[in-house]
């Protein structure tokens, strides 16, 4: 029984530690859109974020056209707004039929942030991590197939 535990600990743990990898596809930066922090490659004005639990169930997603981002939590929407953010979106589908499984291991939790890219993405990631409702706050980084 205890081995069934540490078995989906572990799936859960490699799952996110491969996640910088797979989260990425379909973002395709620009020429000059490219930094580098720690010697990995990241995406400038792109971030991630994962819902702390006592956080908002969900958030809204979409473009923001006006400049008001509206995701529904006013401490993430006063934020994105002060840095431009022009789009959240899901990390994760919801699922279907896998639906509650992926809530099960937390996957609801996680959205990507686009700002306008002015302010340095480190700086951005450390203001969203001081947010109550966001338990985690990092980089996009870039993926690259290896030969």
């Amino acid at each position: 029984m205890k081995y069934r535990y540490w078995l989906a600990g572990l799936c859960a743990g490699l799952l996110i530690s491969c996640a910088k990898e797979s989260f990425t596809v379909g973002v395709e930066p620009e020429d000059g859109d490219r930094i580098y922090a720690d010697g990995d490659e990241v995406i400038r004005g792109w971030i991630r974020i994962k819902l702390s639990e006592e956080g908002p169930e969900a958030l809204r997603t979409g473009q923001f056209t006006r400049g008001e981002a509206a995701t529904g939590d006013g401490d993430i929407d006063e934020v994105a707004a002060a840095f431009g953010a022009t789009e959240v979106r899901r990390v994760f589908r919801d699922g279907g039929r896998f639906a509650e499984r992926r809530r099960r291991y937390g996957l609801h939790l996680w959205y990507e942030v686009r700002t306008d890219g002015r302010m340095p993405v480190a700086e951005v990631v450390q203001v969203f991590a001081a947010l109550p409702a966001v338990a985690y706050a990092g980089f996009v980084y870039r993926a690259e197939l290896a030969d």
